[in-house]
């Protein structure tokens, strides 16, 4: 009997631990609530970084599926045209990077405090051997809504890690490209291993 007292109060400890660690940390009792909105009223348009070597660099924001999603396209209506897709998940948010390389890295908001909020791997999929893959990013908001910093580190197959910073400005006209438009000439280059087309 005792026995059977002492496994009786065990398994409800542990039941109570169990719920303990599935249970919303500070962060994504808010995230979703309070990041999703800005987010999407924040970035959806277009705009524009310059890169220390001179050359701009075009993204594009807009809300998809009814509000559900926000789609990041890098160089859009390119044939190098890469896709990041934020959306929320219960309290939390996710996001999926479609890396030109051709790998699939799938982030979640783990810190936000201020105008930035971090998001860091969970997984990859579709990782050939010796490729790089987006581990962690942090978008930082102007308080303006004009300029916003994107901070992303990749890690290649030995854990080495890589950062680079692009500050973004909105592009004047803020308007999507036009059919019919002039897209080039671009050239294909690697940034922190994502595979972007810069204009000249």
């Amino acid at each position: 009997m005792r026995f059977a007292r002492a496994a009786l109060v065990l398994v409800f400890v542990l039941g109570l631990a169990a719920c303990g660690g599935a249970a919303a940390s500070p962060l994504h009792a808010s995230v979703s609530k309070v990041w999703w909105p800005r987010l999407t009223t924040s970035l959806a348009g277009a705009w524009t970084a310059t890169t220390a070597s001179g050359r701009v660099l075009e993204v594009r924001y807009r809300v998809a599926s009814r509000g559900s999603a926000l789609v990041q396209a890098w160089a859009p209506s390119t044939p190098g045209e890469t896709l990041t897709v934020f959306h929320p998940d219960g309290d939390g948010l996710l996001l999926t990077h479609y890396c030109g390389q051709g790998n699939q890295a799938h982030l979640a908001a783990v810190e936000a405090q201020g105008d930035a909020i971090v998001f860091r791997r969970i997984d990859v999929t579709n990782r050939l051997e010796g490729q790089s893959a987006l581990y962690e990013l942090t978008v930082r908001l102007a308080p303006d809504g004009q300029s916003y910093e994107h901070v992303e580190t990749y890690t290649d197959a030995d854990g080495e890690a890589e950062t680079t910073t692009y500050r973004f400005q909105r592009r004047a006209d803020d308007g999507a490209r036009k059919e019919g438009d002039q897209v080039g000439p671009y050239v294909s280059v690697v940034a922190s291993d994502w595979w972007l087309l810069l204009g000249d």
